[in-house]
């Protein structure tokens, strides 16, 4: 009797462990591309069987499917995949995994910028997947509440259509689910949009913060996302982001050199003309430097490793990841073409070099007096004191945001030189 109730209990042991498992489905080169495209929210788990982090995950990913299957139904609308990145090299590579785990979203197709970086846990996981399926857009009831709706520090984006029903507004809202961290998305229909669409269609526009009569308008069609999410992104994503603890590991995960405005939080003046002279005239450099705005009081650490405080906000430096380095002359840091010089100093190594040797040449050495005149030079007089030249650190100071990078107590890497 015994032996029959332990081979029962085995058998359902079983049967939960392989409807456990078939809660993830596994992502493979064959199958990988139709999954995504027919899926409005794919979050999956790009593993290595090596990695203890992987194999910590690998059950509570298991049961945060389990519970995501259970309160959303539809399986069209939301899955969580994995993918052996030893097993396809391909895909791992197409996405530029090199550490594990690494949890990326996928929306309709397309990869989310972000990829998911909060709590391993049941909890924290469904709750992230079940925000994904709400819409982030806020319904305008009155065209004169709009200036109350907008976040004032934050790309907004404004759409005015005939109803809910029609097909502009489902494509603006599949991009607002795409986009939903990186704009403020509003919407109005009917009587209370009519106003703003003078063409008896649709109209959308972009506010950006901070900038007056920034506003743009979308002008072409609507008739599949692609178009506006082009478009859109290029809109919400700034030029000028805001660095926060929450967001660090992902900016410095980026690689590419930060210059950074620290700035006090009461300060709106130097973030807006930091942005208009990035914008006008530093586009250009988008690809070799990161331009971010931070919190001077929340990021007093890295100031004061660079010999500055609160008291001497705004300050502006670059961090290379691997030394900081103060912009020069304050009074100047708003300017482009000396903006534009800091940061080609950096990436020709002249920022290092001045800061072990000084201000490199930019006249003939000069000749000493006694080769110019045949005189010899005066010695000062033994009672004489010799000026002292003040001491300075043999080095600039160590990068403070590299320490942000993600972690080897949380990630395994596959190739650690390339963070």
């Amino acid at each position: 009797m015994m032996a029959y109730i332990r081979r029962i209990a085995c058998i359902a042991l079983f049967a939960v462990c392989v409807t456990s498992a078939q809660n993830v489905v596994e992502l493979n080169a064959q199958n990988f591309e139709t999954i995504t495209k027919n899926t409005d929210v794919l979050l999956v788990n790009f593993f290595a069987k090596w990695c203890k982090f992987s194999r910590m995950l690998e059950p509570v990913f298991e049961q945060t499917a389990k519970a995501v299957s259970e309160k959303h139904t539809d399986s069209n609308r939301v899955k969580l995949g994995k993918v052996d990145c030893e097993a396809q090299i391909d895909i791992a590579k197409k996405f530029g995994i090199n550490k594990y785990p690494t949890i990326k979203m996928f929306k309709n197709g397309k990869m989310a910028k972000r990829e998911y970086r909060g709590q391993r846990s049941v909890e924290g996981m469904t709750e992230f997947v079940s925000k994904q399926l709400e819409s982030p857009i806020v319904e305008i009831k009155n065209l004169d509440d709009i200036q109350d709706l907008l976040d004032g520090k934050k790309q907004n984006m404004i759409g005015y259509f005939t109803s809910k029903e029609v097909n502009e507004f489902k494509q603006f809202d599949k991009v607002a689910g795409m986009l939903r961290d990186d704009c403020g998305w509003f919407a109005a229909f009917g009587d209370v949009s009519a106003p703003q669409r003078p063409g008896g269609g649709f109209q959308i526009v972009f506010k950006p913060p901070n900038v007056e009569h920034g506003e743009k308008l979308y002008s072409q069609n609507l008739k599949s996302h692609e178009m506006f999410l082009a478009w859109a992104t290029d809109k919400c994503i700034p030029l000028v982001r805001t660095i926060t603890f929450e967001n660090a590991e992902e900016l410095t995960e980026e690689g590419i050199p930060f210059l950074i405005l620290f700035h006090h939080p009461d300060d709106t003046e130097s973030p807006r003309k930091f942005t208009e002279v990035v914008q006008k005239s530093l586009i250009t450099q988008k690809e070799t430097i990161t331009f971010l705005t931070a919190d001077g009081v929340q990021f007093a650490h890295p100031l004061h490793h660079m010999g500055k405080s609160v008291k001497d906000l705004p300050v502006l430096a670059i961090d290379s990841f691997k030394h900081m380095y103060v912009f020069p002359d304050k009074n100047k840091m708003f300017d482009a073409p000396e903006l534009l010089k800091f940061i080609q100093d950096l990436h020709s190594g002249k920022l290092h070099r001045e800061f072990h040797h000084g201000p490199d040449p930019t006249t003939p050495p000069q000749l000493s007096n006694k080769a110019a005149t045949g005189a010899e030079t005066k010695k000062p007089a033994a009672t004489e004191k010799i000026k002292q030249v003040p001491q300075t650190p043999d080095t600039p100071p160590e990068s403070q945001f590299a320490k942000l990078k993600p972690s080897e107590m949380r990630y395994s890497f596959s190739h650690k030189d390339e963070l």
